[in-house]
């Protein structure tokens, strides 16, 4: 299979690339030029910028792909920018979006038919509505096949985790292996549901391999967790019991405001419930997550400690 990948070298994007590499596929992958030491040798790189007009289109040239995935749309332009100029060039399109859209979720656990409906102050997961909403209106334009899958949090090896303040600071996890304080906001009952990255990478493998399916899938581990386990969780991979602290949201967020320490559109939805049932997944794309909590996390704590970004002091 011909399989074009836009963006592909941040988290998510390198297991992909490996799988479709591994089973052999034909993977070409346009980016700005930021190549990832992680990307097989065999995947072709393009270096264009999607949001410069004709730079996709010049990179690409008369290349004709089986399918399309597109990792990095934001918002309605994200996605215009690239069916436009692949128009007739690409047989399928697979756009990762996110489970954000469904935010504050108004049942638990939520499905793909919650509405989407979040609060701009949350993160900009209206630019995600958007997006898929873009790529829908041409997709049906196009007669093109259309399948949207949605993450959850994402977690693995390859990016720093979700940390309780909202963001991804690495200060955050070495303040649990120097023995400082670390918040929780609120009681920390707030349910977290974690998707190993190579866990989604596997969702768009399935996706290709399903050519008849299409539509909106959420994807992520099994089962959520509260933001109490997911921190001892963390504990237990750094080797040390983290002293944590209770705060209501808003007096963390009083705390750190001017620090630069917290972004209050993350720490916003993080306080929000995440939890997905995932049958819909399972049912029609034979979708099973391969890592639950207990083994991504550790995973991931190795990882930082392998590349340097945490220290044992």
């Amino acid at each position: 299979m011909r399989v074009l990948v836009i963006g592909g070298t941040n988290h998510i994007g390198p297991y992909l690339v490996q799988r479709l590499v591994g089973r052999g596929d034909q993977v070409t992958v346009v980016n700005r030029g930021h190549r990832n030491e992680q990307l097989p040798p065999q995947a072709e790189c393009l270096q264009a910028d999607i949001y410069q007009e004709g730079q996709l289109a010049a990179a690409v040239g008369d290349r004709i792909f089986d399918a399309c995935i597109h990792m990095i749309t934001g918002n309605a332009l994200g996605a215009r920018v690239v069916l436009e100029p692949l128009h007739g060039q690409i047989g399928r399109y697979l756009q990762c979006g996110s489970t954000g859209v469904f935010a504050p979720l108004q049942r638990i656990p939520g499905d793909e038919t919650c509405p989407q409906n979040p609060p701009p102050d949350f993160g900009g997961f209206e630019g995600k509505v958007e997006a898929d909403r873009e790529a829908a209106r041409l997709c049906a334009e196009y007669g093109l096949p259309l399948v949207i899958l949605r993450p959850t949090n994402v977690g693995g090896p390859g990016n720093v985790p979700l940390e309780t303040w909202g963001g991804r600071d690495p200060e955050y996890f070495q303040r649990i292996i120097d023995g400082l304080p670390v918040e929780i906001p609120n009681t920390g009952e707030t349910l977290l549901q974690i998707v190993h990255a190579d866990d989604m990478a596997r969702s768009f493998v399935l996706a290709l391999d399903h050519p008849d399916v299409t539509g909106d899938f959420n994807i992520s581990a099994s089962y959520a967790i509260t933001l109490n386990r997911y921190v001892e969780l963390l504990g237990e991979a750094l080797g040390r019991k983290p002293a944590v602290e209770h705060l209501p949201m808003e007096d963390l967020w009083a705390r750190y405001q001017d620090t630069g320490k917290v972004y209050r559109g993350g720490l916003l939805f993080l306080c929000e419930h995440m939890c997905f049932d995932l049958r819909k997944a399972r049912e029609q794309l034979g979708y099973v997550p391969q890592y639950e909590p207990e083994e991504s996390i550790p995973q991931t704590v190795k990882w930082m400690f392998e590349q340097g970004i945490l220290t044992r002091r």
